[in-house]
Formats: structure tokens, sequence, C-alpha cells
């Protein structure tokens, strides 16, 4: 398949988790599961892969990073009850930033395929799948539906972006340091949501 191709796909599959969870909607118990599977997935992943990739690529003193957004929007709700609303647009913010950045990291995978195999762009297509669902799932029950959206917008403009540069681009962002302080605050905000969520 040529790369736009697979960015065609990529970005296709980004509606799926929207489409699931609607599926479901009637579901209650199934959508429910699907849920917690989802949830103790992210917070898996988190705590055996992306922090731990943190640490390797910037050092433990990441870690700071990681508290700051898991327990920074709990602390500010707690001292200030008036914006305890506003306190949990925080982590969805850097939530955000991240899926800018991961979509364009993304894009440039998909820029060059390399290799027979394509296993690198087809890696990203699959997990393009429980991607959608995560923002969806996050975004979507405390708020209506244009915010799960814009977000999946975002993560496909960034991915746009990220392929049109191509994956040098993609190469120097992920070598920078900064990258992984940034990974560790995402994992932080992600583990503050799903905690919030139960």
């Amino acid at each position: 398949m040529p790369p736009l191709g697979f960015l065609a796909l990529s970005l296709l599959l980004l509606g799926v988790g929207p489409l699931l969870h609607w599926g479901l909607r009637h579901s209650h118990r199934s959508l429910e599961r699907l849920e917690n599977v989802l949830l103790w997935g992210v917070t898996a992943i988190v705590i055996f892969y992306i922090l731990p990739e943190s640490v390797e690529h910037s050092g433990w003193l990441c870690l700071t990073a990681a508290v700051v957004g898991w327990r920074l929007p709990t602390f500010l709700e707690r001292r200030f009850h008036d914006i305890s609303d506003q306190v949990h647009t925080i982590p969805l913010i850097v939530t955000m930033v991240c899926l800018l950045v991961h979509g364009m990291l993304d894009g440039g995978a998909l820029a060059n395929p390399g290799g027979s195999s394509h296993a690198l762009p087809w890696a990203v297509i699959i997990h393009r799948i429980p991607d959608s669902l995560l923002i969806w799932l996050l975004l979507s029950r405390h708020h209506n539906w244009r915010l799960p959206t814009a977000a999946l917008i975002v993560a496909g403009i960034a991915t746009c972006i990220g392929f049109s540069l191509g994956t040098e681009f993609s190469h120097e962002i992920h070598e920078h340091e900064l990258v992984g302080w940034l990974q560790a605050l995402v994992a932080g905000s992600l583990l503050h949501l799903a905690g919030h969520r139960h």
C-alpha cells in the first residue's frame, strides 16, 4: 500500500471509536465492560510502557512531571472549590497537546513505511482504534460531543502535518529530551482522567 493509502486508512479509523461507543449506547453493561477494559489497559500502558520510556529518554527526574499531571488537578480542585469544573480542563489540555505531538509522530511514521512488511505503519493504523475510543470515552461523558470530535479532528490534522513533514522531522522530535517530560506529564494526566472516570 502506498503511503497516502496508509494515511487515508489511519484517518478513517479515527471514526471507529465514536461509532463503537454509539453502537453500544443501549447496552450499558457491554459499554461499562469496554470502558473498564480500556481504562485498565491505559493504566497498564502508562505504568509499564510510557513512564519507563520517559525515564529512559529523559531520566528519573521527569517522573516529577507525571506526579504533577496526576495530582495537580486534584490539589487545585480541593483548594479552589469555585473553579473545580475548570480544573478538570487542565489534564484535558495536556492530553490535547500530547495528541498533537503523538499525531505528528504517527504521521511521520506513515510517510515512509519502509520494508516489505510495512510493520510500523500497520502498527500505527491498528492502534488508531483504541486511540479514538479512548479519546471519545474520556471526553464525552462530562462534555458534549463537540469536544471529543474536536480532539479527533486535532489528531487527524496533526497526523497530516507529520505526514507532510516526513520521517526526519518525526525522528528529531522523538529524540528531543523534552519529549520524555511531555510523555511523563501526559502519563500523569491520563492516570488522573482514568481515576476520575471511576
